[in-house]
């Protein structure tokens, strides 16, 4: 896999991460995250792990991996290097949250939307999970396409909007 560079907190660019955490707090804290893209800050793992969530980060960016490895390790934020297209989703515990902000970018790197193993990975959440989209994402003219057809399928089902953030209901 080509080297891809780590990404910096950057909200006014990004502001999806903290858009998340704010939305994660309404919710009790037995929730289980796969939250795809960490940053090179992990604030989504290291705030589910401040709550005794458990969170699996995923990123495609060894500086955020080594920059994980430099911060204190949490036994319930732990993450996984490599390309979300070809995750063997059985390796993953049942999450009740997935975050897929970032869906669609970086086609250079990972090549279109992999429609069948996002599917997977959806269809890996607990019964009536829940999946958030960035709607800012630089990719979002891609991946609502793809979130349309898994709404026609009866795979996911809009039920929010927070600020940029589209959450669906998942319909394993």
């Amino acid at each position: 896999m080509e080297k891809l560079d780590g990404w910096p907190y950057q909200p006014e660019k990004c502001p999806c991460d903290d858009q998340f955490i704010q939305y994660l707090e309404t919710l009790a804290p037995h929730n289980t995250v796969f939250h795809l893209g960490t940053g090179l800050h992990h604030k989504v793992g290291n705030y589910c792990a401040s709550r005794g969530m458990a969170c699996l980060g995923m990123t495609a960016s060894v500086d955020e991996v080594l920059a994980y490895y430099e911060m204190a390790w949490c036994p319930s934020y732990q993450i996984v290097y490599g390309d979300v297209y070809h995750l063997d989703v059985r390796t993953i515990p049942y999450p009740s949250i997935i975050s897929l902000f970032h869906l669609g970018e970086l086609v250079d790197l990972f090549g279109d939307i992999n429609e069948p193993a996002i599917r997977n990975l959806l269809k890996r959440a607990v019964p009536r999970g829940l999946a958030f989209f960035y709607q800012g994402s630089s990719a979002w003219d891609r991946a609502i396409k793809v979130v349309e057809e898994w709404e026609e399928s009866k795979l996911l089902e809009p039920i929010d909007n927070y600020k940029d953030l589209l959450i669906c209901r998942i319909n394993p």
